[in-house]
């Protein structure tokens, strides 16, 4: 990304409550340029005004040069962004875009941090949970498929569409989406005017996250966060194990080579036992 473009996000996030806040972010070379949170979607009016304070500077800030081009990630949101920001800025779908995503991904996983978290979790799991922070440390899918959309089956587990959406930020990690519909209501409630909580799927998150564990101050471990429609829910056991294997099969995906459409089946170890999956690209 040069000085000249921007990019222009715009996001459902639920709050504790359940009750969505609406984020808009400007996102340029020099990272986060403006952003709001609206607690109703936010209108054309309160668009053009917080783009027109990016450019002219809020407080102390100096005024930035207009950018000649806005990246947005997708159609829906070109469509809205055309008729909003003048100025002589060309709207432009640009995949890059995606990464703004990431400003939602850590309000969804925020709760995902931390001793508490982890301590809430099924001791019998923590072994699994403090292993898989290395092994996905050192595998780093994020970086090998930043952005990435894969979709997932596990027959032992009665998996058949999960969905893994993994970020491009170490930090986070990936959220899982119980079927394709849920991920697809996720984006909905992500990009519409109209989003409300009851559009936003049930979602857990893995995030690596450094806790105090047994005899250690401080150890790498996965940790597991849910949240839906209601808020955030304690993960239950299936939850960990879904994404405890998930994970497994993440780290074997990114070690069989580049991503591929076509489905690759792994076969992992989970907690001492094997687990056969298969994982197939999206995009």
């Amino acid at each position: 990304m040069n000085a000249s473009t921007w990019i222009f996000g715009m996001r459902a996030l639920p709050d504790d409550e359940g009750i969505p806040m609406h984020l808009v972010v400007f996102l340029g070379q020099e990272g986060v340029i403006a952003h709001e949170l609206y607690d109703e979607p936010p209108s054309d009016v309160q668009l053009r005004a917080l783009y027109d304070e990016a450019i002219d500077g809020k407080d102390d800030e100096a005024p930035r040069a207009a950018p000649k081009i806005v990246a947005v990630e997708d159609g829906p949101t070109a469509k809205r962004a055309r008729s909003l920001f003048k100025r002589g800025a060309r709207i432009e779908i640009d995949r890059d875009a995606k990464g703004a995503i990431d400003e939602m991904v850590e309000a969804v996983v925020a709760n995902a941090v931390g001793t508490d978290v982890f301590a809430a979790l099924p001791d019998a799991w923590k072994p699994e949970l403090v292993a898989l922070g290395s092994a996905l440390d050192e595998a780093a899918p994020w970086e090998t498929l930043p952005a990435a959309l894969l979709r997932a089956s596990i027959p032992s587990l009665g998996v058949e569409d999960a969905h893994l959406y993994l970020t491009d930020r170490h930090s986070v990690g990936f959220l899982v989406f119980a079927s394709a519909d849920d991920h697809a209501r996720f984006r909905d409630a992500a990009l519409s005017k109209d989003a409300s909580s009851a559009k936003v799927p049930r979602i857990a998150a893995v995030e690596l996250a450094m806790v105090a564990h047994g005899d250690e101050d401080e150890v790498l471990v996965a940790n597991v966060a849910v949240q839906s429609a209601e808020g955030t829910e304690p993960a239950t056991e299936a939850d960990v194990q879904l994404c405890a294997t998930l994970s497994r099969l993440l780290v074997a995906y990114v070690e069989a080579g580049p991503a591929s459409p076509e489905p690759r089946a792994l076969e992992v170890s989970v907690r001492g036992e094997p687990v056969r999956g298969s994982l197939t690209f999206v995009g």
